[in-house]
C-alpha cells in the first residue's frame, strides 16, 4: 500500500472516530428527566451584599421568580455536563439568542452588573444545553432559553405561592412547611427542593432557590429519592458594567454583542474553567426556622450598589 492510501485511511478512521465520539456524546440514554430551578432576585441580591463578591442590579421589568437552570440529568447523579464541547459545533453564539434578549433579561435574568450580560446564559449553554441538545424540542440554544422560559411562565412560582396565601414581604415570615405545601399544591402534589440563604448576623433564612423535577414532556414528576446538591453559576467579573434603564439595558447587551469578537465563543474553554460550588451562605432551608420572602427592591441605595 502507497504512503498516500495509507495516509487516506488514517484520514478515514479519524473522521469514523470523531463521528463515533459526537455520537457517543450525544446519547440520549444518558439522562432521563430534567431539574428545573428558579431563583428570587432579590435573595440573590442579599447575598451579593453578604459576600461583596460581586455587584447585583435587578432591572426594573423583573418582578418574579427567574430561571437559574433547565439541567439534564440521570437517576439522582448531577449530570451529564459539558456535552461534545471539543467538537466546537455547540459554541454558545450571542447572535442566536436577538430574538428572545428582552424575555431573556426579564425572566432568565443576570443579575451580576460586574459580568458580561451574556455570562450566565453562555454557562448553562455549555454546561447543560449542549447535553439537552439530543431532546428534540430543546436541540438548539435558541430552543432550550426559549424552553426555560416557557416553563417559567408555566411553573409561575410567584402566583403558585400567592395562590397558597404567601407574598413577598419585609414584614411577614413564613413557616418552611407553608413554603412547601404551597410549592406541593402548585406543582401537582409533588415535592420540590427549597434553599436558602442564611444570614448568621441577623439570624435570618431567606427563600433563594426552588428546584423540581419534570420528564422529556416537560410534566412535573417526583424527583429521584436522592437529593442532589443544586448547581451553582460563578459569575466572571468584568470592567464593563450595564446601564440601568430598562431599554438601555437591552441596547447595551446588543452593542456589546456586536463587539465581541471571533463569532460564537467555545465552550471548550468554558468547561476546563473550574466551578467552584457556593457554599459560604446558600444551602438548604432549615425547617424549625422562619422563611423570610423579601420584597424585590430597585433602588441603588437599598441594593447596596
Amino acid at each position: 500500500m502507497s504512503l498516500l492510501s495509507q495516509l487516506q485511511v488514517v484520514c478515514l478512521l479519524l473522521v469514523q472516530l470523531q463521528q463515533s465520539v459526537f455520537s457517543n456524546a450525544f446519547n440520549s440514554d444518558e439522562w432521563d428527566h430534567f431539574v428545573f430551578a428558579q431563583q428570587w432576585p432579590m435573595t440573590s441580591c442579599i447575598e451579593v451584599n453578604m459576600t461583596h463578591e460581586h455587584v447585583c442590579y435587578i432591572p426594573r421589568n423583573v418582578s418574579t421568580w427567574t430561571v437559574h437552570g433547565l439541567w439534564p440529568s440521570e437517576g439522582s447523579s448531577m449530570g451529564p455536563e459539558f456535552c461534545n464541547t471539543e467538537s466546537h459545533k455547540l459554541d454558545f453564539d450571542p447572535a442566536l439568542l436577538d430574538p428572545i434578549l428582552a424575555q431573556l433579561i426579564k425572566y432568565w435574568t443576570n443579575i451580576y452588573q460586574d459580568t458580561d450580560l451574556y455570562n450566565f446564559w453562555k454557562h448553562e449553554w455549555c454546561k447543560h444545553g449542549t447535553c439537552a441538545v439530543t431532546l428534540e424540542s430543546v436541540d438548539s440554544e435558541l430552543k432550550y432559553f426559549k424552553k426555560g422560559i416557557q416553563l417559567q411562565n408555566q411553573f409561575d412560582l410567584l402566583r403558585i405561592l400567592r395562590e397558597g396565601g404567601i407574598t413577598p414581604s419585609d414584614e411577614t415570615t413564613y413557616e418552611y412547611t407553608e413554603f412547601l405545601n404551597a410549592l406541593e399544591r402548585g406543582l401537582g402534589g409533588f415535592q420540590p427542593k427549597i434553599s436558602c440563604v442564611h444570614d448568621k448576623v441577623t439570624k435570618t433564612q431567606y427563600i433563594a432557590q426552588v428546584e423540581f423535577c419534570t420528564d422529556k414532556n416537560f410534566n412535573a414528576i417526583e424527583c429521584p429519592a436522592k437529593q442532589r446538591d443544586s448547581l451553582y453559576f460563578v459569575p466572571e467579573s468584568v470592567n464593563q458594567q450595564l446601564p440601568r434603564g430598562r431599554l438601555e439595558y437591552a441596547a447595551a447587551a446588543k452593542s456589546m454583542r456586536r463587539q465581541m469578537k471571533g463569532g460564537p465563543e467555545s465552550c471548550q474553554q468554558h468547561s476546563d474553567r473550574v466551578q467552584r460550588p457556593k457554599l459560604d451562605s446558600e444551602s438548604p432551608c432549615q425547617d424549625t426556622e422562619a422563611l423570610a420572602y423579601p420584597v424585590i427592591k430597585y433602588s441603588r441605595q437599598m441594593l447596596g450598589v
